[in-house]
């Protein structure tokens, strides 16, 4: 029995599945019942803060830039974000935030809502409709009035500027105008409670009735007061370079005083008050929850940790561990990966780079060592132990007990790979090191039993070294090549190892290993992005960019590889990983993004008779039989090249075999029933079909 195979075209993909452990200081903090909106460096944030202690993220929208601002009306957030203008989201479900429209404006500083207006700050002071929220509608502006932030009440709008707080009617918001200038220093931030205006500036509190303008209390609260938020009876100073924030009573707005203070590391930047409970958003990206019940003894009760920059990630089983640079490692809970559940974070020192995850214990490589932490309880991941080195650690990799650490010093230039012990995490150890002796080790790959292939750079050293690492107290260089440029990292499959080198030309160095005394660049694949990493999912490798997001290969030919498809991110994505389902897992610097690389997603083709192809192919008993047209593909020369490459992919995207036709034909009957896709490589030409086995 025969089954025909019709043609089509193959469109690999890579789609956006979820997104989690968000990272972003604080710019505008506001509070609407039970909700917490954050506007950060990477967009919005929404908490849940109906128990304070246990503040927990509802949702997060990323913005295209910085959200400087976001104001909340009924079921719509306005977002004032940067240099991308107004956007106007649904937050009527807070744990799926959407966009319903934007217009464009440059250099947006804050926006506030009143009515069916929002109210957008920047070099002017513009009036947009959000009657309809899909189609933002200017209506009117005031020019020069170089705002920072904004607060509404009543038929005002409060302006706090560089040259002061600035009061305008908007009673009629298609002709606003300015009501008064109340000369101050340079305001950081203004909020308006119990009919008055309080003024955040460089160096005190200033207190208005919002109905007459007229000063009424201020409170000196020393240099650099960045943000205050202002409750019924008390108000939070966020004082910058003093790091720590002051509770005042303003029980008596006309004379608020001083009851106690927090420390709040790394400067805090902005602040809300809702009963007895403050919020506070610090540069170091932490968001505070303070118990404010006794203002003289004000305590912090709870932390939201928020990451600075992620570098790496991995999982294994349910569990995805990311690595960030700045604070330490997040872990998120992927048991449905399309709603990902951040669970707990560890603070580590060292700036922690790349990690590696294996049954419950994550290894990270940092600036000082190697750090291994146990995710046994995910809710608390803890140190278990760690190991210091000499220089900086970049990459790590993982053979049974042993953990390859890539290590450099900046200058000079010199590196190490070390072999570490970790068959007890709580007690790592190193039981021996490779020097390369003149360039330090960017990366290291394990993927063969006895070997690990690094790569090193330096004024005079850039190579590609074979490391013999069968007795780990005594690891040995057996041979290397120049790799003819900076590499940054490497990985291997089969009997190629694939080189990232960034200058002077970005490029992908493949190298044979097949003979590992004689590793030799065989191929080279030119890049156009700036590269940060790479990994290798066989048959697939995928490379992150810096600006780019992310792009895949398939190195089924290593000297002919194919790029396969791009995403574009947000961030940097400065390391990835790749599940088995092709799930791909990036440490997108402010973000965890995870994609799905869908090498076999298929459509239809609507014109089959403008192939080449006059024959299909036949499955005659369990083998899949090329027509000669196939088998005979030539390329552009008219040379006939190797025979064709076939490779076939069930029904979930997974590869099921993969073999050159040599006689033209395909061994099926060690596959199951069900739906194929296969992908026919000849004469530097990609054809695709699909059949099914019954």
């Amino acid at each position: 029995m025969q089954f025909f195979l019709s043609l089509l075209l193959v469109v690999q993909t890579i789609d956006f599945v979820s997104s989690a452990v968000y990272s972003g200081a604080d710019r505008k903090l506001v509070v609407v019942g039970n909700r917490l909106y954050s506007a950060c460096e990477r967009g919005v944030d929404i908490f849940d803060i109906s128990a304070p202690e246990s503040i927990h993220m509802l949702g997060h929208y990323d913005t295209p830039g910085i959200a400087n601002g976001v104001a909340v009306q009924d079921t719509f957030a306005c977002v004032a974000d940067n240099y991308n203008g107004l956007l106007v989201l649904s937050v009527a479900d807070p744990t799926r935030p959407y966009l319903l429209g934007q217009t464009a404006i440059s250099s947006v500083t804050d926006v506030v809502v009143r009515d069916t207006f929002a109210y957008v700050g920047g070099n002017d002071l513009m009036a947009y409709s959000i009657a309809d929220p899909s189609a933002p509608r200017r209506i009117s502006a005031l020019s020069g009035l170089s705002t920072y932030r904004l607060a509404v009440y009543d038929t005002f709008c409060y302006v706090a500027s560089q040259s002061g707080l600035i009061a305008v009617s908007i009673a009629s918001p298609r002709t606003m105008r300015v009501l008064d200038t109340l000369p101050t220093s340079w305001l950081r931030d203004v909020e308006v409670a119990r009919g008055c205006v309080f003024c955040a500036g460089d160096t005190e509190l200033l207190v208005y009735d919002a109905k007459t303008q007229a000063r009424i209390g201020v409170y000196d609260a020393g240099y650099l007061s960045f943000g205050v938020g202002v409750g019924d009876s008390l108000a939070l100073i966020c004082r910058g370079q003093q790091m720590d924030v002051r509770v005042l009573n303003i029980s008596n707005p006309a004379s608020p005083v001083y009851r106690g203070s927090f420390t709040a590391q790394n400067g805090p930047q902005d602040a809300a008050v809702a009963g007895k409970w403050g919020f506070t958003g610090v540069w170091s990206r932490d968001l505070l929850c303070t118990d404010l019940s006794n203002p003289a003894a004000p305590s912090v009760r709870g932390r939201v940790f928020r990451p600075g920059e992620l570098n790496g990630a991995w999982r294994d089983g349910n569990l995805v561990a990311t690595a960030d640079r700045l604070y330490g490692l997040s872990v998120v809970d992927v048991t449905d990966i399309e709603h990902p559940v951040e669970r707990g974070n560890c603070t580590l020192s060292g700036y922690p780079r790349r990690l590696v995850l294996r049954d419950t214990v994550a290894y990270v490589a940092n600036y000082t060592g190697l750090a291994c932490v146990g995710l046994s309880n995910p809710d608390q991941p803890h140190l278990l132990g760690q190991v210091t080195m000499s220089y900086y650690s970049y990459k790590v990799t993982l053979n049974d007990t042993i953990a390859y650490v890539a290590e450099r010093e900046w200058n000079p230039y010199h590196g190490n790979l070390h072999c570490v012990s970790v068959a007890d995490p709580r007690n790592p150890r190193i039981l021996g090191t490779y020097s390369t002796n003149g360039g330090g080790v960017e990366a290291v790959a394990h993927r063969v039993k006895d070997f690990a292939y690094v790569v090193s750079q330096g004024w005079n050293l850039n190579e590609f070294a074979i490391v013999d690492v069968r007795d780990p107290s005594a690891p040995r260089r057996i041979s290397g090549c120049n790799t003819n440029g900076y590499p940054v990292d490497v990985d291997a499959a089969g009997d190629y190892a694939f080189a990232l080198i960034t200058s002077p030309n970005q490029r992908i160095e493949v190298i044979s290993v097949a003979d590992t005394l004689s590793p030799a660049v065989v191929a080279e694949y030119p890049l156009t992005n700036g590269v940060i990493a790479m990994y290798i999912r066989d048959p697939y490798l995928f490379v992150s960019y810096y600006y780019y997001g992310i792009e895949v290969f398939d190195i089924s030919n290593p000297l002919n590889m194919v790029s396969l498809g791009t995403y574009n991110t947000t961030g940097n994505s400065f390391g990835a990983y790749v599940d088995e389902d092709l799930y791909i897992y990036l440490a997108d610097a402010h973000s965890l993004q995870m994609l799905k690389f869908t090498p076999t997603g298929v459509e239809e083709s609507p014109k089959p008779q403008a192939s080449s192809f006059k024959l299909a192919p036949t499955i005659v008993r369990g083998v899949l039989r090329l027509p000669r047209d196939m088998t005979e593909m030539s390329d552009i020369s008219g040379r006939v090249p190797r025979p064709p490459r076939v490779t076939l992919f069930d029904a979930a995207g997974r590869r099921a075999l993969a073999c050159d036709a040599t006689d033209g034909t395909v061994d099926l009957r060690g596959l199951p029933a069900g739906a194929y896709v296969y992908r026919l490589q000849s004469g530097g030409r990609t054809l695709a079909g699909k059949f099914v086995i019954p």
